[in-house]
């Protein structure tokens, strides 16, 4: 059996290269992976198929891949045109935002716009426009929605649900747009359709028509102890396919990668390897400067700890060279300060993550 974490190369934006000769084992069980990693598939596909070669020629496993890759680059497209209209919106109505997460990945580190995929679109605003925000997001034709994992389908929220949960949490509950697809070409057609009993992005209606949900959070902190109005105020602009838009400064978007990375893989959830494909991106294009502010953030929200044992990760298992001064500085980040009595779990220090995502214990 392959190593549980030999396949974590296929993360990397220059891939180093991969375990050696190939395999039935190994090129099945790294297709499993990127299946399981789907956000981040169009962008590891190539790297997958250079590692396998041949072998990859007519093997089931590589077919699955690519019928998978079909369908979420055509999902793509959808959910970044209607991304870039509630985007253009908000900022005609005077709407502070900026994209979130993989959102954010996609339009910034990211060359190609439908290497990144996701299953929301993340937009984040100050809570004081919370509801002008809501009903911008109704005029692009989102509706508040729960998911039915019985059918795979949104149906309407219930209102009483929804307010209990809204109460407790940092984003907005789903609001879901249904979207029917035509002209699709044949074999990307094909593909979709035979990925479509794998996978909750794609559907067909009553009709047999391709269909989609697009959905969007909007949120108000990036957890339950960080607003996001600090986020919102050092956004940066940028300009993808003609269209400014509202993006991260670096530093926040490699703290809220840390943050997601160490405290999900730490408990129980045992996913988001994927967002160590964002993470590496975004400190490949590390100055000094931002690396200085990530410091100032890290510290002010306790979350050292977690940048050592995620950061260490990009060189020492995806190949990814740290800026100079940030491996420097990796060593200092790990400690926890030597006093009695500390408690630990007051640093945010709950051990090594990377055995729990990757299933080991």
């Amino acid at each position: 059996m392959p190593d549980f974490d030999e396949f974590a190369f296929l993360l990397a934006p220059h891939p180093p290269a991969g375990p050696g000769a190939v395999d039935d084992d190994q090129l099945e069980a790294a297709c499993r992976f990127l299946l399981r990693e789907w956000q981040i598939l169009p962008a590891a596909l190539p790297v997958l198929l250079a590692w396998a070669g041949t072998r990859a020629n007519g093997h089931p496993a590589v077919q699955r891949v690519r019928d998978r890759d079909a369908g979420l680059r055509l999902f793509g497209r959808i959910q970044f045109r209607v991304c870039m209209r509630l985007a253009g919106l908000l900022a005609r109505r005077g709407i502070p935002y900026v994209l979130l997460k993989g959102s954010a990945a996609r339009v910034t580190v990211y060359a190609d716009l439908e290497d990144r995929c996701g299953k929301d679109i993340d937009i984040a605003v100050p809570a004081r426009y919370l509801r002008q925000a809501q009903r911008a997001a109704r005029e692009v034709g989102f509706v508040e929605s729960q998911w039915n994992p019985g059918t795979k389908r949104f149906t309407p929220a219930d209102p009483v649900l929804r307010a209990r949960v809204e109460a407790r949490h940092y984003e907005l509950g789903f609001y879901a747009r249904h979207q029917r697809v035509s002209d699709v070409p044949p074999a990307d057609e094909a593909a979709i359709r035979r990925d479509i009993p794998h996978q909750y992005l794609w559907h067909t209606t009553a009709g047999d028509q391709l269909a989609c949900y697009t959905t969007v959070d909007i949120h108000h902190g990036l957890n339950l102890d960080i607003p996001v109005d600090d986020v919102v105020r050092t956004a940066r602009s940028i300009v993808r396919d003609g269209q400014p838009l509202s993006v991260p400064a670096p530093e926040w978007s490699v703290l809220f990668l840390i943050f997601k990375i160490y405290w999900e893989g730490t408990h129980t959830y045992r996913k988001g390897l994927y967002q160590f494909a964002d993470l590496a991106r975004h400190v490949a294009a590390f100055t000094d400067d931002d690396f200085t502010a990530l410091r100032g953030l890290l510290a002010a929200y306790q979350l050292e700890v977690p940048a050592f044992y995620v950061l260490r990760r990009l060189e020492s298992d995806l190949g990814v060279p740290l800026p100079a001064s940030m491996g420097d500085a990796l060593d200092a980040l790990a400690c926890t300060p030597d006093e009695e009595d500390v408690d630990a779990m007051a640093f945010n220090d709950f051990g090594d993550m990377w055995p729990k995502m990757w299933g080991q214990r």
